[in-house]
């Protein structure tokens, strides 16, 4: 990085001022290295299962002294509620109606949560104790299994991935049995 200093500052007049520019010499060629080097660096501590993403925070964990995942029971508690309210048949709306009735602080710390929240939740490995790094990113997929302590069995999160991919398909249904009818 250059620094630049224009040459007429401090000369004592009221109109003068300092100019700093930061100019970045870094050609396009050097910066697509560097990204390719630090994805490289994610990629290999994945598959060595060293990686400190597998340690990412969730809502119903906490860190413990070494950084690995440990169980918020407090909001564990809540994540076992919204699965088994799920599973129960209730939509993700009504969840979200009762969470506010209730006043659970989202995991934004706020009053409301938002859908796309109960959504992700429902669908995050990370409930049955296991990690996957890099899901839809288009690149390789490393899963890391029992890494932390689980929130919900195995089959519970099973079965909120069927009542999903169930839900989808009836809509998906009906989406394309109305437009059929239109015609």
């Amino acid at each position: 990085r250059v620094i630049a200093v224009d040459d007429n500052a401090g000369s004592g007049t009221d109109t003068d001022h300092v100019i700093i520019s930061a100019i970045n010499t870094d050609s396009p060629a050097e910066k697509g290295s560097r990204s390719a080097n630090i994805r490289r660096g994610l990629a290999i501590s994945a598959a060595l299962g060293t990686s400190r993403l597998f340690n990412r925070k969730c809502y119903g964990y906490d860190h413990d002294e070494d950084g690995d995942l440990i169980i918020n029971e407090e909001e564990a508690r809540i994540v076992r509620w919204i699965f088994d309210a799920y599973l129960s048949g209730q939509s993700i709306v009504s969840i979200i109606r009762q969470l506010r009735e209730q006043g659970v602080k989202s995991p934004a710390g706020k009053d409301t949560w938002y859908k796309r929240a109960i959504e992700t939740m429902l669908h995050n490995e990370k409930y049955i104790g296991d990690t996957i790094l890099f899901k839809g990113s288009g690149r390789d997929q490393y899963a890391l299994a029992g890494k932390h302590p689980p929130i919900v069995s195995r089959e519970t999160f099973e079965k909120a991935i069927l009542r999903t991919a169930q839900s989808l398909a009836f809509h998906s249904c009906v989406s394309i049995c109305f437009l059929l009818n239109q015609f």
